[in-house]
């Protein structure tokens, strides 16, 4: 059962969501989202230390959604497929954390928790591979940059032809250190 703490930050949560629909991040005040939740500004106050702290709270449950998703996928296609599928489904905010100019730590932080991910779905699997930390390391994040620069391309409208095709990409280039026996 959800405490009323939980209640009250997922309101505000789904609120920015809401208000990223039609506005630009940059639009979106403490105020507005008190407004919309129907609270007064202590309220938000009471839950996080500023916007900041709320845009870091956002997109780190935007990106435990994508995990979740992810986690209960069997294979890294599906894996894939189930990233593409959040972010679509929530491309608005996507974007809008992309294209924010303000916050500029959320694309680094977005990168380093697609490597976080990528070594706790496949870590095991890399490091049988026999590569050394350092190897492993950029291996990790070079494949985190593909999925990223991905996402990016997807959003902004590139015409991959198909996430299978950007699939059979990924395993042509990563597939030997992903084959989890």
């Amino acid at each position: 059962m959800p405490r009323k703490g939980d209640e009250t930050k997922n309101a505000f949560v789904q609120a920015f969501r809401h208000q990223l629909e039609t506005t630009s991040l940059d639009k979106v005040t403490v105020t507005s989202l008190t407004k919309e939740c129907g609270v007064n500004r202590q309220t938000f106050y009471y839950h996080f230390d500023d916007m900041h702290s709320f845009l870091q709270f956002s997109y780190r449950r935007f990106v435990g959604e994508i995990f979740l998703a992810v986690k209960a996928t069997n294979n890294k296609e599906d894996g894939i497929r189930a990233v593409v599928s959040c972010v679509e489904k929530e491309k608005a905010l996507f974007v809008a954390l992309l294209e924010s100019t303000e916050y500029s730590w959320i694309r680094r932080d977005l990168l380093e928790l697609t490597s976080e991910f990528i070594w706790t779905r496949y870590g095991r699997a890399i490091t049988r591979r026999g590569l050394s930390d350092k190897e492993k390391g950029f291996f990790i994040r070079m494949y985190a940059l593909v999925i990223f620069e991905f996402l990016e391309k997807m959003i902004n409208g590139y015409n991959y032809s198909s996430v299978d095709s950007f699939i059979e990409s990924v395993n042509t280039f990563f597939g030997p250190y992903l084959v989890i026996d």
